[in-house]
């Protein structure tokens, strides 16, 4: 065999194993996925993992009724395409049990995968600054795909804009030290709960699992209720 078959043939060999280990990773990664989904309790029932008291301070981004008996404590990241999917959800509960659940958002920005979801912890935590934390909240997980890409900066700066913020205070704010630190100690408190991965829920201390639906949620709220 000449020199050129052979390079040809070797080639083909390497792209063929290529090929073979590209699909036998895509499998391992939708057995994975499947697996995880699977193992989700069909009726929703809470899944504790950890207990731990879990103190809400009087500067806390909160919905609902601060006396409420269930409260529902969120560590999410701005980033996390999986926190863009339950904040819609979280919309629709919240409407529903305002008076009978208090809600808690706190940060966990994951740096180490996502570029972006500190600064727009502190976007979201300057605008709150001008009474519009949630409405950047809004803003933020509706366009995540849009400015996870790049550009965030521009993108933070021009739905201050069109909230309406005062510009300069925006600008200083988000630069503060103090909103840095509220962001830190956040996702300090997470790390203390021994989070791993967003989002976590927590109900009145106690770790659930995710559940997988509005409705799968809603039944998780209704035990809790039932219970007290």
């Amino acid at each position: 065999m000449s020199k050129r078959k052979e390079r040809i043939a070797e080639k083909q060999k390497q792209q063929k194993m290529r090929t073979i280990w590209i699909s036998f990773g895509v499998i391992i990664v939708i057995v994975a996925a499947g697996v995880w989904w699977l193992t989700i309790p069909e009726d929703g029932e809470p899944v504790t993992e950890t207990t731990a008291e879990i103190r809400i301070g009087d500067d806390e981004w909160t919905l609902g009724n601060a006396d409420a008996d269930i409260v529902l404590v969120e560590y999410a990241d701005f980033q996390c395409g999986a926190c863009a999917y339950y904040h819609p959800i979280l919309k629709e509960l919240m409407e529903e049990y305002d008076d009978r659940v208090l809600y808690v958002f706190r940060h966990f920005p994951l740096t180490s995968i996502h570029q972006y979801a500190t600064l727009a912890a502190r976007a979201a935590e300057a605008a709150g600054r001008q009474g519009k934390f949630w409405e950047m909240a809004d803003l933020i997980y509706e366009n995540q795909p849009r400015w996870s890409r790049g550009n965030a900066p521009f993108e933070f700066t021009g739905y201050a804009r069109e909230l309406g913020l005062d510009m300069n205070r925006f600008q200083n704010d988000l630069n503060s030290d103090e909103i840095f630190q509220r962001v830190e100690r956040s996702y300090n408190s997470g790390m203390r709960l021994n989070i791993t991965s967003v989002p976590s829920f927590f109900i009145n201390g106690e770790k659930i699992m995710n559940p997988r639906t509005l409705d799968e949620f809603r039944a998780v709220i209704n035990r809790w209720l039932e219970g007290n």
